[in-house]
């Protein structure tokens, strides 16, 4: 249900896209990154993340988006990267921020109604994910 709402969305999808920043949350643990499912989405691994409101900070807005996809607070987040960069998937076109975070603790995660399902992968482990996921690991180092 959710892939064919995503596809029956996409002209509206393909055309908002590439008008919105948006960042993306690498949050490392043990040698493990979280990657979730977004509800509307093409039922991909990808990182957390949204868009970018108008006058937020690429920081601020990765801290929102944890906080309303995941209810997680984390406040050491840094950026990897200056300016955005452009990433195409699914036919659509991206202009990313990438994000990261490094835990030491553990933390509960809530799933919402924009989240369908989360994981903690091997960094190493990480075959078939999207070329999004692919550039935000290069961007982190892993």
């Amino acid at each position: 249900m959710n892939k064919l709402l995503f596809y029956l969305l996409w002209p509206f999808i393909w055309f908002y896209a590439p008008l919105t920043r948006r960042v993306r949350v690498i949050i490392i643990k043990d040698n493990k990154v979280l990657l979730v499912k977004n509800l509307l989405g093409p039922g991909s691994w990808q990182f957390p993340g949204g868009g970018i409101k108008f006058s937020e900070s690429v920081k601020s807005a990765g801290a929102r988006e944890l906080r309303e996809e995941l209810s997680v607070d984390i406040t050491n987040i840094r950026e990897l990267h200056d300016g955005f960069i452009v990433c195409r998937q699914y036919g659509l076109v991206y202009r990313l921020n990438f994000v990261s975070a490094e835990l030491d603790t553990d933390f509960e995660i809530v799933n919402n109604h924009e989240i369908i399902d989360f994981a903690w992968l091997e960094v190493n482990d990480l075959i078939g994910v999207s070329t999004e996921v692919i550039t935000g690991l290069k961007l982190a180092g892993k």
